[in-house]
């Protein structure tokens, strides 16, 4: 996997950013991060933290037997990456400066999930899941017999001058070896904090809010009866789908909302009940788990709509006509007077993706469109510029399983009131954003 900076000749000559001259101020400067977000149509400043800092090529190669999780690792720090650091990543270098990825993993049951996963992989297409988990086994033997970790015995001398990190996520043990500078940084603090096993999120907006039914953006209104209604099917749902195995045991679970009134209103029903799970690191002992206890996240909060917060999209369009067109030519880019854009959102939204990554039990957010829309778009590989036209309808609960090769996808349709909801203002065409691209990262 290597990754590199888009070379500028390539690139689309950046819009005018240039800010009026005045006579009290006849050389301005123009905004921070200006003339780094090529292709965008900026007049303010962008969170530079998500365009590209690192100045050279560099190549991150994972290595060990297979079944370990090398797959999983790789890819979900690809997208990692290319979505929040704007890093183009492809699957093959040479000439960079190379990271060693070492993965390592002999935990029994996770091993056995491996092979029974092997036919989900692309080179096993066709075959059945007997004759793949046969050959997959096969190659694991055909490895373990020839495969020397890094930095043990002969070539250690040799090794010990490299940069690498080696892992193994079953004793959530790392060494961590010369490894230097901003994003290798960035890379470690993912890696160990990422789950090599697939769990489900369940990704919700809040029930109709009141300004919902006013067609207003933004406001922190309650929800309407419509929306209490959907709260309680939501409560209905966690019950026998989220807190519950197939097996109709209990599973831990937990429940994250944001700050704002609509959200927490939304989640009010579901039920806090007090359960006991093993020890991750000594499953003889037991501890008490709360299940669903909810955790407010500012990070969760809607996208900020600054002067505009309150008003309708005609309201906007008549009083705003400037900033109506703006936004109508760079909606990922657009900031709302005193306001955020899509790319503060994918900003505040990475310490969200760490926190997401780091947990093994299913999680439910009851979040908004705004920032239901980035997530999603991450785990489905969707480009940054298409994240702003994803349709994340009301009443409905979408289900996402991560896995090493694909994500899967189930949208659970909870309410269904006697009458046709009042347009929202939020729905917008996906073939809107196939036009818009996002260089720096797409």
């Amino acid at each position: 996997m290597s990754t590199s900076p888009r070379a500028e000749g390539n690139l689309p000559k950046p819009p005018s950013v240039e800010r009026q001259t005045s006579i009290h101020n006849p050389l301005p400067q123009n905004a921070p991060g200006a003339a780094a977000a090529i292709g965008h149509t900026l007049e303010n400043s962008i969170p530079l933290s998500i365009f590209p800092l690192q100045p050279d090529k560099f190549c991150i190669a994972l290595c060990g037997i297979p079944g370990r999780g090398k797959t999983h690792i790789a890819r979900r720090l690809g997208r990692y990456l290319d979505f929040f650091h704007a890093i183009p990543v492809k699957m093959q270098a040479a000439g960079a400066k190379v990271l060693w990825i070492e993965v390592i993993n002999e935990d029994e049951n996770f091993l056995t999930t491996q092979y029974q996963n092997a036919v989900t992989s692309p080179d096993y297409m066709g075959m059945t899941d007997e004759a793949a988990q046969r050959d997959y086994r096969r190659r694991v033997e055909i490895f373990r017999s020839i495969f020397e970790t890094m930095d043990d015995d002969y070539y250690a001398s040799i090794e010990r001058r490299w940069t690498y990190m080696k892992c193994d996520h079953s004793k959530q043990h790392f060494v961590v070896h010369n490894v230097k500078g901003y994003l290798f940084q960035k890379v470690v603090n993912f890696i160990m904090n990422l789950r090599t096993t697939s769990h489900a999120f369940y990704l919700t907006r809040h029930g109709q809010s009141e300004y919902n039914d006013l067609g207003r953006i933004g406001g922190d209104s309650g929800l309407t009866v419509h929306g209490l209604r959907y709260a309680q099917k939501l409560a209905e749902f966690v019950d026998k789908n989220i807190v519950k195995g197939k097996d109709g045991n209990d599973v831990p679970a937990r429940l994250w909302t944001s700050t704002m009134r609509r959200t927490r209103e939304t989640a009010q029903f579901i039920k806090q009940t007090t359960i006991r799970i093993p020890s991750e690191t000594d499953p003889s002992l037991e501890y008490e788990w709360v299940q669903m206890r909810p955790r407010a996240w500012h990070h969760l909060d809607e996208l900020f709509a600054g002067s505009c917060d309150g008003m309708t999209y005609e309201e906007i369009e008549e009083k705003f006509p400037e900033e109506w067109e703006r936004r109508n030519v760079d909606k990922l880019a657009y900031r709302y007077p005193r306001g955020e854009s899509y790319l503060d959102v994918i900003a505040r939204l990475e310490p969200i993706i760490i926190e997401m990554e780091r947990h093994q039990e299913s999680l439910l957010i009851v979040a908004h469109q705004g920032i239901l829309r980035i997530i999603y778009a991450f785990y489905m590989g969707l480009s940054r510029a298409e994240a702003p036209y994803v349709s994340i309808p009301l009443n409905t609960v979408v289900q996402l399983i991560p896995r090493a090769y694909d994500c899967l996808e189930s949208r659970h349709l909870l309410y269904r009131p006697d009458r046709a909801l009042a347009h929202d203002g939020q729905t917008e065409s996906a073939a809107a954003g196939k036009n818009i691209d996002d260089p720096q990262s797409h």
